[in-house]
């Protein structure tokens, strides 16, 4: 809701999430949530988390997972170890505006693809 509101995601692409819909996106490079896809409920969310990171190019590199308030955390990152068992997974909770954007059990994921710059 706080997404459409700011204008960062058309409000169409929100109608169901109160009965259990989650919308899996990417940053536009407009600024804006590009939807990639739409699920139901929370495991299936998370499988197709991490098939859109494969498909974006994630080869077991680090992976940094935030919550807004999100209890069974764990689950998120055994999905991403399931399927990039090196993965180096870290796990922290959203601040102040990540919080206003995620909102209530949402969750904020950033990971290095295969052009990342190694250090």
């Amino acid at each position: 809701a706080n997404l459409a509101r700011n204008g960062r995601v058309k409000p169409l692409w929100l109608l169901g999430a109160d009965a259990g819909i989650r919308v899996i996106g990417q940053a536009s490079d407009a600024g804006d949530l590009e939807v990639l896809c739409k699920t139901r409920g929370e495991h299936g969310a998370l499988e197709r988390m991490v098939l859109e990171m494969k498909a974006h190019g994630l080869t077991n590199g680090r992976v940094h997972i935030d919550h807004c308030c999100m209890l069974p955390l764990r689950a998120a990152e055994a999905h991403v170890h399931a399927v990039f068992p090196e993965a180096k997974v870290e796990v922290g909770s959203c601040g102040a505006l990540c919080s206003y954007y995620a909102e209530y059990g949402g969750l904020m994921v950033g990971y290095e693809d295969n052009e990342a710059p190694t250090v």
